[in-house]
């Protein structure tokens, strides 16, 4: 089928998708495993406020 697959995504970063129908949660129930993430910058984050603020809020 053309277009079909799975992908593990944030919620936060599809609602328009889910709302207009191009997604759709199809394993009620499964959640996927937390992830780390990590950051690198050239400055230290305390002076990247836009990275530590982001990073805080996920």
């Amino acid at each position: 089928m053309l277009g079909a697959g799975l992908a593990v995504l944030p919620r936060q970063i599809i609602p328009d998708d889910i709302s207009a129908d191009r997604l759709r949660r199809v394993l009620h129930g499964w959640h996927a495993a937390p992830v780390p993430i990590y950051a690198m910058t050239e400055t230290p984050p305390s002076k990247s406020p836009a990275v530590s603020n982001s990073c805080a809020s996920a």
